[in-house]
C-alpha cells in the first residue's frame, strides 16, 4: 500500500492543499504555469502552501520556511515527493522530481507571502477547544493556522480550506497583501467570534467562537491574533484592517478596557484577554493596524454579514 501524501498547489484552478494525488490532479490538469508538490505530511504541506511558491518568497519567509523544514527533517517528517509534470487523468501520482509546472502566463498568480490556512498538529489549549475555538487564542505559546472552522460547519464534519477562497473587490488604497479582521456579536453581550481574511484571495486564516463576550472585545482580540499570526510566521509588510476605532486605541493602549463582568461564564474569555495583552506588552511588531473606511468602501471584507 503506498504511503498516504498531501499535495500543495500554488498555481491553479483552485490554489491550495489537497488530501490526494486525484483531488491535486483536477487542480493542475490543463492548467497553463500550474505549480504543485507533494509532501509526506499535511503539515509541511500547508505550511510549504502558506509561505508561497518557493521562487517568490521573501527573505524572511525564506528563513522561516527553511527552519521550518530543518525542524521537521530532525523529527523525520519532511520526506517530500514532487511531481515531474501534470499527468494525463487517470496515471498515478508523480515521483519525486522538481517542483511540478507548465509554461504560461498563468505562472504569476501566486504571490510571494501567501497567507493561506495551515492545519498544524492540532490545538493543545483545552480550553479554546472547549469554547470552539479552531486556533490558539492570541499569547498562546503556538499559534497555529488551523483551517477556520465555524461550529455548524464541525458539527456537519466539513472544515475550511483553500478551497474556501473568494474573490474581492478591493478599493484602490487597500493593498490586496492584506489582513482584515472583524467580530460579530449576538447581543452585546451575547455570544462573539471573531475572524481574519487574508484580501488576496478571501481566505479565512483564523475564526475563534462563539463565546460570550461584546463586540468590542472580538475586535480587540482579533487585531491582537492577526498581529500575532504574522510575526509568528516571520511576514512583514502586511498591514492588518479593522472597522473598530475602540479596538485599535485598546490595542495601542495594549490594554482592553472592557467593562464586562468576569465571572464564571466569562471567565475564559478573560484568560484571553490576559494573554492578549501580555502579548503586547512583550512583543514589539511593525504591522501596520489601519482603519477600514466603512463609510467609502462599504463593510469591511472579514464582516460576518449579519447586519440587517
Amino acid at each position: 500500500m503506498s504511503k498516504k501524501r498531501y499535495y500543495t498547489v500554488w498555481v491553479g484552478h483552485e490554489p491550495g492543499v489537497y488530501a490526494s494525488w486525484d483531488e491535486c490532479e483536477a487542480q493542475v490538469s490543463g492548467y497553463k504555469g500550474a505549480r504543485y508538490k507533494g509532501f509526506a505530511t499535511r503539515e509541511e504541506a500547508e505550511r510549504e502552501y502558506m509561505c508561497g511558491l518557493p521562487s517568490e518568497r521573501s527573505a524572511g519567509v525564506q528563513a522561516y520556511a527553511a527552519a521550518a523544514a530543518d525542524s521537521a527533517a530532525g523529527a523525520g517528517k519532511n520526506a517530500a515527493v514532487t511531481g515531474e509534470n501534470v499527468p494525463r487523468a487517470g496515471k498515478k501520482a508523480p515521483r519525486a522530481g522538481r517542483i511540478s509546472k507548465t509554461k504560461g502566463k498563468n505562472a504569476s498568480a501566486a504571490g510571494s507571502t501567501t497567507l493561506a490556512p495551515s492545519a498544524g498538529a492540532g490545538d493543545p489549549a483545552a480550553n479554546a477547544k472547549a469554547s470552539g475555538a479552531d486556533v490558539v487564542a492570541p499569547g498562546a505559546a503556538a499559534l497555529s493556522l488551523a483551517p477556520a472552522t465555524s461550529a455548524a460547519a464541525a458539527r456537519k464534519g466539513r472544515t475550511g480550506s483553500s478551497r474556501a477562497a473568494r474573490t474581492i473587490t478591493l478599493p484602490a488604497e487597500v493593498p490586496p497583501m492584506s489582513v482584515a479582521v472583524d467580530a460579530a456579536c449576538s447581543g452585546n453581550p451575547g455570544m462573539m467570534e471573531y475572524r481574519g481574511v487574508y484580501l488576496r484571495d478571501g481566505h479565512v486564516l483564523f475564526h475563534y467562537g462563539p463565546v460570550w463576550g461584546t463586540n468590542n472585545i472580538g475586535e480587540f482580540l482579533a487585531i491582537v491574533h492577526a498581529l500575532a499570526l504574522l510575526k509568528n510566521r516571520g511576514v512583514s509588510g502586511v498591514p492588518v484592517y479593522s472597522d473598530s476605532r475602540n479596538a485599535m486605541l485598546w490595542v495601542k493602549l495594549r490594554k482592553c478596557r472592557t467593562k464586562l463582568q468576569r465571572d464564571g461564564r466569562t471567565e475564559q474569555l478573560f484568560r484571553m484577554i490576559e494573554r492578549a495583552e501580555a502579548w503586547l506588552r512583550d512583543n514589539k511588531y511593525d504591522t501596520k493596524i489601519i482603519k477600514w473606511d466603512t463609510a467609502r468602501w462599504g463593510e469591511i471584507p472579514a464582516d460576518f454579514g449579519r447586519k440587517h
